[in-house]
């Protein structure tokens, strides 16, 4: 149950490791990241405090769209050398990046 949001954490933040931090910037792409690993942190926490029924909520669902939507754009722009496409694809990860922060309050630790 824990292994699949686990294994999106993972996906994202290998790309956001080899593609954000090399095509738009070491901030986003750190930012990003610790968003992640905190939301991860969260997760573990409201585990081991007896709450086994752990699901993504409508905020996480979104900021996981995003983020995957901002990879996407992020590969057209690269493999078709379309500049004018990273802003767009920087954009959507700082959406993301807000939607992550919603899903993590509504973690309330």
């Amino acid at each position: 149950k824990m292994l699949d949001p686990l294994a999106d954490k993972i996906l994202i933040g290998t790309v956001v490791y080899i593609l954000v931090l090399k095509y738009i910037d070491v901030y986003t792409a750190w930012v990003v990241i610790i968003l992640e690993l905190i939301i991860i942190v969260a997760a573990l926490i409201k585990h081991n405090r007896g709450d086994h029924h752990l699901q993504a909520n409508s905020w996480g669902k979104i900021k996981m769209i995003l983020q995957v939507l901002g990879v996407i754009v992020l590969l057209l722009s690269i493999i078709f050398n379309i500049e004018h496409l990273l802003p767009i694809s920087k954009g959507t990860f700082y959406l993301a990046i807000v939607f992550g922060i919603l899903s993590l309050f509504t973690y309330s630790i």
